[in-house]
């Protein structure tokens, strides 16, 4: 899962409300690199500041939501075989990835695509368009025109008919 949009848009607290109402129903833990110690993530959360413990503690659990907060800069201290690894076989332990950037250009065209589920918070033009084309689903452009704490949801072949699945949705803070 993929969480993109500007600062102060909402990226952090959709994460955070994932990751709290994921514990609260379904018991679902949290291993959360987050650097800046800037978010709140629950009572089911771990959070880790450094890479390393981190990814030891991804790789020894399963069943977890694996969070990177503010991967334009996070990504810069994994080796280039610690990516790929994460984003490919991650979900082999049974964990769920979501990463929080500013944009998609922050990851490897490889990493990109292993991301199905996307929030988009308002984006400029070209990177609505880089979505719409990543994903041939032209309601992608819609999220140039959201405001703060909008979004769009986006679920490759997420619809019952088979489809991608998008929908405009608001956190309520």
């Amino acid at each position: 899962m993929g969480i993109f949009g500007p600062g102060l848009s909402g990226k952090s607290t959709c994460a955070e409300c994932i990751v709290k109402v994921s514990y609260e129903q379904n018991g679902i833990r949290a291993l959360v690199l987050d650097q800046a110690q800037t978010s709140s993530w629950g009572p089911g959360s771990v959070v880790y500041t450094e890479v390393e413990p981190f990814l030891k503690a991804v790789w020894a659990s399963e069943n977890c939501l694996v969070v990177i907060e503010e991967a334009t800069s996070a990504l810069a201290d994994f080796s280039p075989q610690e990516l790929v690894s994460l984003f490919t076989r991650v979900r082999h332990r049974g964990h769920k990835l979501i990463i929080i950037a500013h944009r998609a250009t922050a990851l490897l065209p490889i990493l990109r695509e292993q991301l199905s589920h996307l929030f988009l918070f308002r984006q400029a033009d070209p990177a609505a368009k880089f979505w719409m084309e990543c994903h041939a689903e032209p309601r992608l452009i819609e999220s140039t025109r959201l405001n703060k704490y909008e979004f769009l949801e986006f679920r490759a072949f997420g619809a019952a008919d088979g489809s991608h699945f998008v929908r405009k949705g608001k956190l309520k803070l």
